[in-house]
């Protein structure tokens, strides 16, 4: 990912009166292509086994504010 943050803060002497700070992020790359998902176990035996199969076409884009 890639941003920043800014911040500010407005003192009066030794107290602060005001503080502020913002940080925006963004992906830097689309992690596309086929994704796939697997879940193991059986509740019932304990053992692991294969309950559920899923894939699909990801695509990938993040503003974080």
């Amino acid at each position: 990912m890639y941003g920043g943050t800014a911040g500010l803060t407005v003192n009066s002497g030794a107290v602060n009166e005001f503080r502020f700070q913002a940080t925006v992020l963004t992906n830097a790359g689309d992690p596309g292509g086929r994704m796939t998902d697997a879940d193991w176990w059986n509740f019932r035996t304990g053992q692991f086994e294969q309950f559920s199969y899923t894939e699909s076409d990801a695509q990938m884009s993040t503003l974080l504010i």
